[in-house]
């Protein structure tokens, strides 16, 4: 049988053959990538990064009662939520910073459409470009972290860097003051929605005291009553003393009867004195007796104690009801003019000293093997092509 040629299996002795015997341009095309990868490396834009973290919003200890009530009727909405745990909280403030509202603080605050890098057609993208380059993280713990990232341009100079790592800081600090402004005057307009309400109701409730008052001031007027309470206390008195000296008068009457005849003048003093007595008495009950102006019979005295207590009940109730309300819209007329911060700053933002991109390392090393692979991969695909890959051998 004659003999023929077969290719053999390809090996990895081959390819380092093969490798060996292209490794010049495998290095070249390495340098070369490596090269024009550290060069672009210097002259693409930096990027730097700078963050501030906030402390947690301060959970708000009066979760309920008459001030979130009044909030919640008159239409407030404030932001310091006392439902809300810290988390929670976090969360809202973590929206807010992302909101556009904030975005345009900062354009303001900045004067951001004054720069090269932020011009654009339309104000709307400019926002949109801010709030894309501020990142919000609430960690678990509950702080809030706000990084921004500033960008220099191509062939970037000293002065290039300066500027965008100042701006990356300058940018996370008028994020964070943005999130105090809205907090700030959100609260501000609840506080003021609030007095306003609180003012209108006590308006009723004074309107009410004085119905009340006029009803109680002719209830005394009519019924002789100054003070019900002093006055129960002495007509009982009265009742007493004068039910105690009739007894005292009848007994001795009783007495003298016994010793002295009807007719005698003894007798017939202490019967004087005694039917005196008694008129006195029955007077006292019917109503007192005539030189006290303010005399009430004692079978009155119940009915006028209820309707006496139920107007004077509902008095000091309006009293205290409006003392109260006095409080809360005074509280509320501080809270308005209040000029505090109400956002907690941990660590405010600094310019960066050194940028967080390019990573150089990062890149030649992602370079040296993605660079060392096409080479290889280049170098045996060619000489597949070309039938140099394989080796060949006698076959019979």
């Amino acid at each position: 049988m004659p003999a023929t040629e077969k290719p053999q299996e390809l090996t990895l002795e081959l390819l380092f053959s093969l490798f060996r015997f292209r490794r010049k341009f495998i290095l070249t095309f390495i340098i070369s990538a490596l090269a024009i990868v550290t060069i672009y490396s210097y002259i693409m834009p930096q990027e730097y990064q700078s963050s501030a973290t906030l402390l947690p919003p301060e959970k708000n200890s009066s979760g309920g009662g008459l001030s979130n009530f009044l909030q919640s009727v008159s239409g407030g909405g404030g932001l310091v939520l006392g439902g809300l745990g810290k988390s929670n909280q976090s969360q809202v403030f973590s929206e807010i910073l992302r909101s556009r509202s904030v975005a345009m603080f900062v354009d303001e605050k900045l004067e951001l459409s004054e720069r090269p890098e932020f011009e654009f057609p339309a104000d709307d993208l400019r926002y949109e470009m801010i709030r894309s380059i501020i990142e919000v993280e609430v960690e678990r713990s509950g702080l809030i972290v706000v990084t921004t990232a500033a960008y220099t341009p191509y062939f970037a100079s000293s002065a290039d860097k300066d500027s965008a790592a100042v701006l990356a800081s300058s940018i996370s600090n008028a994020a964070v003051d943005g999130l105090n402004q809205i907090v700030m005057n959100k609260n501000v307009s609840t506080a003021k929605k609030t007095r306003e309400y609180i003012e209108r109701e006590l308006s009723d409730y004074k309107v009410s005291l004085d119905s009340v008052q006029r009803e109680l001031e002719k209830f005394q007027s009519e019924n002789n009553v100054l003070s019900l309470e002093e006055q129960f206390t002495a007509i009982v008195n009265q009742a007493i003393q004068a039910g105690a000296e009739l007894a005292k008068a009848e007994s001795d009457l009783n007495l003298a009867l016994i010793e002295w005849s009807p007719t005698s003048q003894k007798v017939r003093t202490l019967t004087k004195q005694v039917e005196f007595l008694r008129k006195q008495s029955i007077k006292v009950q019917s109503g007192g007796l005539s030189s006290d102006a303010y005399a009430i019979a004692l079978d009155k005295l119940p009915r006028l104690g209820r309707l006496y207590a139920d107007l004077y009940r509902e008095q000091q109730v309006l009293v205290q009801v409006i003392l109260y309300l006095e409080t809360q819209r005074h509280q509320e007329a501080i809270q308005e003019e209040r000029d505090l911060p109400v956002i907690e700053i941990l660590d405010p933002a600094v310019p960066p000293i050194y940028r967080s991109s390019p990573n150089r390392k990062l890149m030649l090393l992602l370079t040296l093997i993605l660079s060392s692979s096409v080479a290889m991969l280049y170098v045996s695909f060619r000489a597949y092509l070309k039938g140099e890959l394989f080796e060949t051998g006698k076959s019979k």
